[in-house]
């Protein structure tokens, strides 16, 4: 076998950097288990989530083979007939369905998607896969029926109001308490006394339980986060945003940005097209020059 021929030792030092790196990315990236039999990928086996709001129990399985032997299950644990069968439904709730994609050449995903959850969704989920021997992972549905909405951005002197809906499906909690910054708000508080109050709006049946926190001449000192905790020790969480009017608009936008997960702000200081360094570029980086110096 022939020769591949190096000029000079920079482009040695380029070749086994370059070997290198794809030896490491192979060796990270493609990993499964030599026997073959499929396994589970970590994934929570806790999940809490709103009242209508979409819940996504995860399954992420590897070495699964073909879909004619080994077939991805899910069924909840108090009732006898599955959910799902592949991506076939067998649920009587239409909100059901089952989410499948690869994630890599060797593995995919096969989450269970509930729309508008409600209380009775909670329990337990089993994901099993069948094959020459069962295997199932468990994850557990918590559903809160507690939502905290109302007002987020709001200029100084303007009112704040903040609405809890404990609504429940069975029952709706006996009371509500408001927290600011983890302290209680008391009314009589020098803190709040005369600009705060809270309403209260029940059904005799117990179904349902708003309260409403209202703040009079919003402060600056009043930006911060606010949470609502029913009787039953369920809570949602709220960030209020007290802007000063008297500022030009880069407030405004600056607090806008603040809120807007994963959105970057326009007064970033670095350029959008700037370079950005990873880890692992530096490590390579590193052993580049290494090389380029001991390989003579």
């Amino acid at each position: 076998m022939g020769r591949i021929p190096v000029p000079d030792r920079l482009t040695k030092a380029a070749v086994l950097t370059f070997l290198l790196s794809i030896s490491i990315h192979i060796g990270t990236s493609y990993s499964t288990k030599t026997d073959g039999e499929p396994y589970f990928l970590n994934t929570e086996n806790n999940i809490t989530v709103h009242e209508g709001d979409l819940a996504r129990l995860k399954c992420r399985v590897a070495n699964l083979g073909p879909k004619m032997v080994n077939v991805v299950v899910w069924r909840r644990m108090n009732m006898e007939y599955p959910l799902t069968i592949g991506e076939m439904t067998f649920s009587p709730d239409n909100g059901m369905s089952v989410d499948h994609s690869p994630m890599t050449h060797s593995s995919s995903s096969w989450d269970l998607l509930i729309k508008s959850v409600k209380p009775q969704h909670a329990g337990v989920y089993e994901c099993q896969v069948t094959s020459n021997h069962l295997i199932a992972q468990y994850i557990t549905l918590h559903v809160v029926a507690l939502k905290l909405s109302g007002t987020k951005f709001v200029n100084k002197g303007e009112k704040i109001h903040l609405v809890c809906n404990a609504t429940g499906a069975s029952r709706a909690p006996e009371a509500v308490d408001w927290f600011y910054e983890g302290n209680r708000i008391h009314p009589s508080n020098p803190i709040w006394k005369g600009r705060v109050e809270v309403l209260k709006h029940e059904s005799f049946e117990g179904k349902y339980f708003i309260s409403e926190l209202i703040i009079d001449h919003s402060k600056l000192k009043d930006k911060g986060h606010y949470v609502c905790r029913s009787s039953d020790l369920t809570v949602d969480s709220l960030k209020v945003h007290v802007l000063n009017a008297d500022k030009d608009n880069l407030t405004r936008r600056l607090s806008g940005n603040e809120g807007q997960d994963g959105e970057r702000s326009e007064f970033n200081t670095v350029p959008e097209n700037a370079t950005k360094l990873t880890r692992a570029d530096a490590v390579f980086v590193l052993i580049f020059a290494i090389i380029a110096l001991v390989w003579r």
